[in-house]
């Protein structure tokens, strides 16, 4: 595959109203915090429409402003309120925020400890 066709590999890890990004291929990280809350007591992701748009905000930041984006193959990790483990109503809302911002591909990664960018290449070999 020709590398200008390559797709961009995120790393999403998703705190309670704190999202962090890096981009595997670039080695680039940021983490912020929303001004509007999408977390709730009870629910990590319990307001869709603020997460959408707060992680649209940061990809545009961590991608810079490019007239053709390149397709994003994305590892999300949920990093709090999930005691017990996520049904997969409390899932879908990962998945669907990522495609909605340009996901090609994403994978949900479930356990505490921190990947390596490696790891997250090998989502998508």
């Amino acid at each position: 595959m020709f590398k200008f066709f390559k797709p961009t590999i995120i790393y999403v890890r998703i705190f309670v109203n704190s999202i962090e990004i890096r981009d595997v291929n670039k080695e680039i990280t940021i983490k912020r915090t929303a001004l509007n809350k999408f977390s709730t007591e009870r629910l990590l992701i319990g307001n869709f429409n603020n997460a959408h748009d707060f992680i649209r905000e940061l990809l545009k930041e961590i991608g810079g402003d490019r007239i053709i984006r390149p397709s994003i193959n994305a590892v999300v990790q949920p990093m709090e309120k999930k005691v017990g483990g996520l049904s997969q109503v409390e899932l879908r809302p990962f998945y669907d925020i990522m495609e909605h911002n340009g996901a090609k591909r994403v994978e949900i990664y479930e356990n505490d400890d921190l990947l390596s960018d490696e790891a997250v290449k090998a989502y998508f070999i």
